[in-house]
């Protein structure tokens, strides 16, 4: 910890403010507030305080640079930096990325307000962004670890655990213009409940089927894969809908991928859910895309990423045991034209500890893992429109 500026050693040097101090007589002595300054700056240190503090060994527009340090990739983002020394002491940033030495704060200009090489600084957890209090997210507070690691009934009231509060969402995947088998992957199937399955128009049919031994699916992966399944419909000119529904925690960001024949245009498939396709890997880049039978040559991909109030306009005409999807297709277009940002908002693609018995055992919480999506080259970015009438 560094000297100075919340020194830990000043807590030698603590007493009570004393009301002959603060009085109307007392003309509140220099010495006084220097006494409240040092109990407000433990106060905030001991609510905020991550205990990371270091020095700059560089400094260059919005980075600040500790060689010093390993941290995790993204660990600090959220959190707030504060200087504890030099020509910009106490000025605080929110730190918007991290790298193992690295802080950056996009639109912040570190340099230019003096904040130099051998600044000592510290992390806090977020005081400038969060305004509802905090949530035990490791980014504006720490994460809650109860004192034996576990949790029983004796400490939950009757009411503490209820339905409403189970949080699910659904994955859906569609498929048309091909009477062919086709391969789709359940990307949540470690959380997930029952298949459904449904056809567009009667008397039509869809069809579901699971790898056997006749067709197995081959893999080459050295650790566990998600659930295949295979689909097809007996019209090419009919779709056929998938859905399942899962246990999750997330949600930041809803994804509608759709994947489209690139001379015709035609739609072939199209993912939607409201996590990312690559849950449950420790690199989003290794699932960049939720297509199983995407062909460069033939295809191209997009994405689109429907605002709240779209979303609500679908789900408030959506018949119950509809699809999602079926309603996109027939009331909404891909606007051609538009150019949106690719998601920047950090998404849930991990689930930490989340056996109980690993957990018990470890005594480690469960953790949701963060991470920005990276924009994968071979995808569109373009947004939705209500087709005219």
């Amino acid at each position: 910890m560094p000297a100075g500026f919340w020194d830990s050693t000043v807590k030698n040097l603590f007493r009570a403010v004393l009301a002959t101090e603060t009085d109307a007589e007392s003309g509140i002595p220099e010495v006084t507030y220097a006494q409240l300054r040092k109990w407000l700056e433990f106060l905030t240190l001991l609510n905020f305080g991550t205990g990371v503090w270091g020095t700059a060994t560089g400094v260059s527009g919005d980075t600040l640079t500790d060689s010093a340090k390993a941290w995790d990739v993204d660990v600090h983002n959220g959190r707030t930096l504060i200087m504890l020394s030099g020509l910009a002491v106490g000025n605080i940033y929110t730190v918007d990325d991290t790298t193992a030495t690295t802080l950056v704060c996009t639109g912040d200009d570190l340099e230019a307000d003096g904040v130099a090489v051998d600044d000592q600084y510290a992390i806090l957890y977020d005081i400038l962004n969060r305004n509802q209090g905090h949530d035990h997210n490791d980014v504006n507070s720490p994460y809650v670890v109860l004192a034996d690691g576990q949790v029983i009934e004796a400490k939950l009231a009757a009411s503490s655990v209820s339905q409403a509060k189970l949080k699910t969402a659904e994955h859906e995947q569609s498929h048309t213009g091909n009477t062919a088998w086709t391969w789709k992957q359940l990307l949540y199937t470690e959380y997930r409940f029952g298949l459904q399955i449904y056809v567009t128009e009667s008397p039509y049919d869809a069809y579901l089927a699971y790898p056997d031994c006749d067709v197995p699916f081959p893999t080459l992966n050295t650790t566990y894969t998600p659930e295949y399944v295979m689909i097809r419909v007996s019209d090419m000119s009919k779709g056929v809908f998938l859905k399942y529904r899962y246990i999750t925690s997330s949600g930041e960001v809803y994804w509608l991928w759709v994947l489209r024949d690139k001379a015709t245009k035609k739609i072939v498939d199209i993912d939607a859910c409201s996590d990312h396709c690559s849950f449950g890997l420790d690199d989003p880049a290794q699932r960049p895309h939720p297509f199983l039978n995407y062909d460069p040559d033939k295809h191209e991909i997009i994405c689109i990423n429907p605002t709240r109030e779209q979303l609500a306009e679908i789900y408030a005409v959506k018949p119950p045991g509809k699809s999602l999807i079926e309603i996109v297709l027939n009331d909404y277009e891909i606007d051609e034209e538009s150019q949106p940002e690719w998601p920047t908002m950090p998404a849930t693609t991990q689930i930490l500890h989340d056996d109980w018995f690993e957990a018990m055992i470890s005594k480690q919480p469960v953790r949701v893992v963060k991470k920005i999506i990276p924009h994968p080259p071979m995808v569109q970015v373009r947004a939705l429109k209500k087709k005219e009438l």
